[in-house]
């Protein structure tokens, strides 16, 4: 149990850095950087719990589809803190791919993590 917590903790410490990583690179100033961060570390644990629970045929293919989801919330939402700070859009990318590269990494992050954590299941 111990062994696995601390899994847990630096699974979440990567992602979280990770996070921070590429929300600074990609948003013009430290408040959107902030916010993108906190968005998209919030949006992966979403797609993380959401894969936890779905089984059956196709886990990749759904879990793949809630990522990809949790990518335009995210998009959308990055456009009102960009509204509401009145700032410009500068370097963002496309609806198209802003949701498809930010659905890869929170599917990759989560997919990574869960493999950590979880690990694989074996059949007693």
């Amino acid at each position: 149990m111990k062994n696995r917590s601390l899994k847990a903790l630096l699974s979440w410490l990567a992602i979280i850095l990770i996070q921070i990583l590429v929300s600074y690179q990609y948003h013009p100033n430290s408040t959107l950087w902030i916010i993108g961060t906190i968005l998209a570390t919030g949006l992966t644990a979403l797609v993380f719990w959401s894969a936890t629970r779905i089984s059956g045929p196709a886990v990749f293919l759904k879990v793949a589809v809630v990522a990809m989801v949790a990518a335009f919330m995210n998009s959308q939402a990055m456009d009102v803190a960009y509204s509401l700070l009145r700032a410009p859009a500068g370097n963002r990318l496309d609806l198209i791919f802003e949701v498809l590269l930010f659905g890869l990494l929170f599917l990759g992050l989560t997919l990574a993590s869960k493999a950590l954590i979880l690990g694989s299941k074996k059949n007693k």
